[in-house]
């Protein structure tokens, strides 16, 4: 298992990538509140009890990581 560590981004682009590369490599991501946003194929991965803390969608876009993870300051788009 491989972890890709991003600490405080900036809004817009650098977003952006993340967004895209979870959603290519079938990934996960951990919202600083806690939410782990996943694609719905990986619920039978995750360990036991996670899927309480998680929200699963069809596809990782950055109009759903907005839902999940916002509100922010600026949009980020």
């Amino acid at each position: 298992m491989g972890v890709i560590g991003v600490e405080r981004p900036q809004v817009g682009d650098v977003w952006k990538v993340i967004v895209e590369l979870a959603d290519r490599l079938g990934a996960g991501i951990l919202i600083p509140h806690g939410t782990f946003l996943c694609r719905e194929d990986m619920r039978a991965h995750l360990p036991e009890g996670m899927e309480n803390d998680s929200v699963f969608v069809p596809e990782i876009n950055l109009e759903v990581f907005e839902r999940v993870a916002g509100p922010f300051v600026y949009p980020l788009t």
